[in-house]
């Protein structure tokens, strides 16, 4: 048929390596132009784009005759090469991305050690209740987010390593664990 008309709407969601929080706030506008870019170079339409830390959203209409995998391969490669770059240009907010990495693989282990600082305070048995234990697991919990914290801001303005900021909570409070977990009574 001479006068038919083809048209395909898609929906892309491209997540960052290990979902990985590279796609700081001050470059979205800048990364929404460049991928529109990419898309109108491919004769394809971009009705939206959304971009998240982790992930981008792309919703596209395009002809049939474009093949969807080639299409959504230049695309990510593209738009990879571009937060690549603009991490190594050492844009800024790389230290609060960097920071979001490491605490990703550091909260289980906090997770361990808090329990086990709950565990060895509350096998002790003293007179008048456990109030006092529970008390003391508070306000040792409390301690390690305040802690974690001001760690993660010496980090964010760059006077700290990410890596080091983020695991030494959990470092100073796995010893204070291991201790309580000795010296608790059996």
């Amino acid at each position: 048929m001479a006068n038919t008309f083809s048209q395909i709407y898609l929906q892309f969601v491209f997540a960052v390596k290990h979902r990985q929080c590279l796609i700081p706030k001050e470059h979205k506008e800048e990364l929404h132009k460049y991928i529109t870019g990419l898309v109108q170079n491919r004769k394809a339409k971009m009705l939206a784009v959304h971009c998240m830390p982790n992930h981008i959203h792309l919703f596209v209409g395009f002809k049939p005759v474009i093949s969807i995998a080639d299409f959504v391969k230049e695309i990510k490669v593209e738009s990879n090469e571009f937060i690549n770059d603009k991490k190594m240009r050492g844009a800024e907010g790389i230290q609060f991305d960097e920071v979001e990495l490491y605490r990703r693989s550091s909260f289980p282990f906090a997770t361990f050690i808090l329990t086990l600082i709950g565990v060895s305070l509350s096998s002790r048995k003293i007179r008048g209740g456990i109030g006092i234990q529970i008390g003391a697991g508070i306000l040792l919990s409390f301690t390690y987010i305040m802690f974690m914290q001001v760690s993660t801001t010496f980090a964010t303005n760059g006077n700290m390593p990410a890596v080091i900021a983020v695991w030494i909570p959990n470092i100073v409070f796995g010893i204070l664990a291991i201790y309580l977990l000795k010296n608790a009574k059996r």
